[in-house]
């Protein structure tokens, strides 16, 4: 077969496999992208390619070991070292994946995403300053990245810059409405003592996904301390319906019940919290007359 012929069905066999990826079939497209790397096993972005069906496909340790060939073939290829980088954090392999987010950084200065999972692997282990100036850098790059918003805003809240975080959350938030970022802001600013504004960003929060307890048992804490026990103990109550499984909830829907009155409400669900190990369950049961 004529070189012409055969990059000919290289490019065919790489368009179908893209075209195969789009639309989610990834074991199609992986046999598209294996044909045309028998055919040329030394075009980088093919194995680029595959990597990305095979992250979908959960095989990280052929993902691994097709960027490394990629790196062999070219040696200065920066998206390969990010994305080996994406693999080893994922596989929690934090400071392997700092060396080659970093190398990556080197051989491609802009390219923003590093900056921004270097951070996060940074983060990660306990180094939330240099992650804060890899947040920043990358968002110097690249000023409309939700995701570098959030991250930086979950560093400073951790460093206790809570003021700063809100503004980093709502930066996120402007971008790109997003549950955590709601969830955080609204946690910082609980803590600074704004509880109207914290339930309105839980309740927001709750409108994008209202299948997690933790977003009402975060709501009706902040809810029972402005003094609206009643429906504090209704968020506790949902949390519970969601998933009966929660100590805590069980918990603070206990406190509510005492200050309430109901003390054989209390003592029920301090039993139950007692009874999935929570200690202070534990603790508090003994205190309740016989």
């Amino acid at each position: 077969m004529k070189q012409e012929d055969l990059k000919d069905n290289v490019e065919e066999y790489i368009e179908k496999g893209q075209a195969k990826a789009r639309s989610k079939n990834f074991y199609g497209a992986l046999e598209d992208f294996n044909k045309a790397i028998e055919i040329n096993p030394n075009i980088v972005q093919i194995y680029y390619h595959r990597v990305c069906v095979l992250k979908e496909l959960g095989n990280h340790k052929q993902a691994m070991l097709d960027f490394n060939k990629a790196i062999e073939i070219n040696s200065d290829y920066a998206i390969a070292y990010f994305y080996i980088g994406t693999l080893e954090n994922d596989l929690g392999n934090g400071a392997q994946a700092i060396e080659y987010f970093t190398k990556s950084i080197e051989l491609n200065p802009s390219f923003y995403e590093s900056y921004v999972n270097r951070g996060i692997a940074k983060d990660n282990l306990g180094n939330k300053t240099e992650a804060i100036e890899d947040f920043t850098k990358a968002l110097e790059l690249n000023p409309n990245l939700p995701e570098a918003y959030y991250n930086r805003g979950n560093a400073k809240a951790n460093l206790g810059n809570k003021t700063e975080a809100i503004e980093d959350f709502t930066k996120s938030i402007e971008l790109k409405p997003n549950l955590q970022s709601y969830y955080n802001r609204g946690s910082a600013k609980a803590y600074l003592g704004n509880k109207t504004e914290a339930i309105e960003d839980f309740t927001k929060a709750i409108e994008l996904n209202p299948n997690l307890p933790k977003l009402y048992i975060k709501r009706g804490i902040v809810k029972a301390d402005l003094g609206n026990k009643v429906e504090g103990i209704k968020d506790f109550t949902k949390a519970l319906e969601l998933d009966s499984n929660i100590a805590s909830a069980y918990y603070y829907r206990g406190k509510e019940k005492y200050l309430l009155g109901d003390v054989d409400g209390c003592r029920k669900d301090f039993e139950n919290a007692a009874n999935l190990g929570l200690p202070i369950a534990i603790d508090l049961l003994k205190k309740f007359p016989k």
